[in-house]
This record gives structure tokens, sequence and C-alpha cells, in this order.
């Protein structure tokens, strides 16, 4: 009698718990890929994960991706019952092999679901190509890695469920674009660097008798070699300019801490103007 309920309870529970156990977010197959296939070291990729939640419940939590040990990242994941997506994180990595690996966690730290590093999740870094510049041109090399916006969802929750269940999807995908944009950014200053290497160069114009052409003489060209070196230090300031900029955006972009906050004040300022645009008198000629 102890035996068969015993043996009734234990097929009780398992058909209670088996479909908890059975419905989760998960990995969809062959999940984990870049944004481009050719990679070197010192350029920045997007690691694209392929997610989805075959539950019958709201899945919130997070994503976080690891070289190896090393983490790569982290981003926001909220999954509607049902719902497949694919969240990107930015990645800028050294050169060699680098087996990369997932894990989906639940908001109260719970590892849902991991995905080891695969032989077709192991991607080969090509060495940084190395440019002949004599010139050592002042650069601002922030961490490219984009910051996670998780903590600021978090603080609106425990303010007001009601807050932070609505700010989190417009988080998530203000996320996604800062990742664009750093993305974007991070190769505006590749190029402006390989544009300074051969603006460094002095310009010189031989003043010979074969260069003197129906009357030109040699202040003439004197003239215009100075005014090839005038345009090439003039592109040469530009470029640093730009690349200083770059470089600037690029941190405020990625840093969570400082872009959300001027995000916020930027549209708090349009909405004070449209108030005051709105609350201006209307004069009409009579």
């Amino acid at each position: 009698m102890y035996v068969k309920s015993f043996f009734v309870g234990v097929v009780f529970l398992s058909v209670c718990m088996f479909p908890f156990a059975a419905h989760a977010a998960e990995f969809a197959t062959q999940s984990l890929f870049l944004s481009k296939s050719s990679v070197a070291e010192g350029e920045t990729v997007l690691v694209h994960v392929v997610v989805f939640n075959n539950s019958d419940t709201t899945f919130n939590g997070q994503l976080a991706i690891f070289d190896s040990t090393t983490p790569i990242g982290k981003a926001p994941v909220s999954l509607d019952a049902g719902e497949t997506s694919t969240i990107s994180i930015s990645w800028k990595p050294k050169s060699g092999n680098h087996p990369i690996s997932a894990k989906l966690i639940a908001a109260d730290g719970t590892v849902l679901a991991e995905k080891p590093a695969e032989t077709t999740d192991t991607f080969s870094i090509a060495p940084k190509q190395t440019v002949d510049n004599t010139v050592t041109q002042p650069t601002i090399t922030p961490d490219s890695t984009i910051e996670s916006s998780l903590a600021i969802q978090q603080t609106l929750s425990n303010i007001s469920p009601a807050i932070g269940k609505i700010a989190q999807p417009v988080l998530s995908a203000l996320d996604g674009a800062r990742g664009m944009i750093a993305y974007g950014l991070d190769g505006g200053i590749t190029w402006s660097k390989g544009q300074l290497a051969p603006t460094s160069t002095s310009i010189s114009i031989p003043v010979t008798s074969a260069n003197k052409k129906k009357g030109q003489t040699n202040s003439n060209l004197q003239a215009s070699a100075g005014n090839a070196i005038s345009q090439n230090m003039f592109l040469t300031i530009f470029l640093t300019a730009e690349l200083y900029l770059f470089s600037v955006l690029l941190y405020v972009v990625a840093n969570a801490a400082i872009f959300y906050p001027l995000l916020a004040i930027a549209f708090f300022y349009c909405l004070w103007k449209l108030y005051r645009r709105m609350r201006r008198p209307q004069y009409y000629p009579y």
C-alpha cells in the first residue's frame, strides 16, 4: 500500500513539474553569429544571438556573452510568449581564435539556458593591419563595448513597476540603436586614422628649368608648393578634429550612465521649448 502510494506520488509530481521544466527561454539552432565574416583586430563587430521564448508567460532577463571565460557584455532581453528575437552586443576582439558562448539569465539571477562554445562558434580574428605613419596622432580610444541599460531598467522597476514595464522595451530598443551607432562611429575612427597616414607626409615641388613653362617663374612654383602644403595641413587638422569628435561621441554613446541622462535632458528641453511655443500668444492683423 505504501509502495503504491509512493509510486503514484512520484508520477503526479513528474507530470506537474514537467511543463515547467520544458517551457523556458532558449537559444535557437545555430543562433550565434557575427555581423561580419572577416574581422581584424581593432575593428568593432556585433555578436548576434537568436533567442526564443517557448513558454506561456513573458520572459524578462538578460543575455550574457563570453569569450571563453572573459565576459564580452550583457544586454536586456524581453520576450513575449512564443516570441523570437535577435539580441546584439558589440565586441572589439584581439587577434586569434575566440570560442564564444552565451547564457540566458532570469531576473533573479538564475541561468535558464546556456549555449556552450561549439566548433561553429569559434571565430578567427586576423592580426591588426599596421599603417606606416611617422607622425603620432593624438587619439581617444574608449572601450566601444556598449554598456547595458539593465541597471536603469531595474531602478525604474523598483520605483514603479508600471513605469519599468513601459520603459523596458524602449530602453532595449535604444540599446540596439546605440550598438549600431557605436559600430558606425568606430568605422569613422578607423577611416580617419587611415586618411591621416598619407596626409602627414610633406609636399615639395622641385624648381627646375623643366618646370618653367610659358613664363612661369621660380616664385610662381614656390607659391604653388606653398598652397599644396597649406591644403595638406588644413586637411590634417580637419581629420584630426573629426577623429576627436568621433571618439568623444563613441565614449558618450557607449556609456549608459552618460548617454541616458543626456538623452533625458534633451527630451525635456524639447518638451519645454514646445510648451513655450504653444503658449506664445498669436497676433492676428485686423
